[in-house]
This record gives structure tokens, sequence and C-alpha cells, in this order.
């Protein structure tokens, strides 16, 4: 887990790849079951593509080739129940800038729906994680890329 200093709060980002997108998939939606809900704490729970089949790869501190699943923060707690949840994924150290990136689209998700009740959930097919950018920007793949 890496704790960060964003915006006036600390955030909390928890890094796990695993193998195949189907796991990461299972992964993510264990998570995401678990974590979401309650009080409002910011969590995200993010599902990407491997960063080897990014149109241009940020340095994220994965493994190329790996299915990461990302977990990010303001609340301790919550930080400290997904790595529990995730541990059947390889913990890795995200490099400063990838988890920056991680905490600016989620300070940016959290603002556009400020003031909303629910969940936000946003779903891909099985074996197609989205890419994020240096700017914490979510890229979708292109139709038929795993």
């Amino acid at each position: 887990m890496m704790a960060r200093d964003f915006q006036g709060s600390r955030w909390y980002v928890v890094t796990v790849h695993y193998p195949t997108g189907f796991m990461a998939k299972r992964a993510w939606e264990r998570a995401e079951r678990k974590l979401l809900g309650g009080k409002d704490d910011g969590v995200g729970v993010t599902r990407l593509a491997p960063n080897n089949l990014a149109p241009n790869p940020i340095r994220t501190g994965a493994p190329p080739d790996k299915h990461p699943v990302t977990v990010v923060t303001r609340d301790l707690e919550r930080a400290q129940a997904a790595e529990r949840l995730l541990r059947d994924g390889e913990a890795w150290e995200p490099v400063p800038d990838f988890a920056d990136a991680l905490i600016a689209r989620r300070a940016r998700v959290i603002a556009q729906h400020e003031g909303e009740t629910g969940t936000l959930i946003i779903r891909r097919p099985d074996k197609r994680g989205a890419f994020l950018d240096g700017r914490g920007v979510v890229r979708e793949q292109p139709p038929g890329r795993g």
C-alpha cells in the first residue's frame, strides 16, 4: 500500500496484478462488492489492461504483461480491507506518477458526481481492461483487444 497526499487529503493506493484478465475481473468484482457503499471515503476499484497493450504506455511499476487491479481511497481501514480482499493477487509498488494519476482520476470522478446518491460502476467486457494515462484519464481499448 502506498500513501500519498493530494489536494489536502491523504490517499491510499493498493495495487495488485493477476496473470489473466479473468482473474483480474473476478478480483475487481469481489473488491467492489465488499468495498463500495457505506460512508463516503472516495473508494474506487479499477481493473486495467496490461500495460504492454497500451498505445502510449505510462510507467506503472507492474510487469507489462500482467492485469492490474487498483484500489484508491481516503480511508486507511478500507485500504487495509482492500489488501485482504486482493491478497490472491501479487502486490507491486506503483511508481509515484502512476499512483498520482489514479488518485487524480478518483478525485475527478468524486467531484463530477458530488451530491449524487448510489454507486458508480463502470463495467467492461471480460477481457477488456482500460488504460490510464499520466493525467488520470482512462482510455478504453479499441474493439478486439484483450
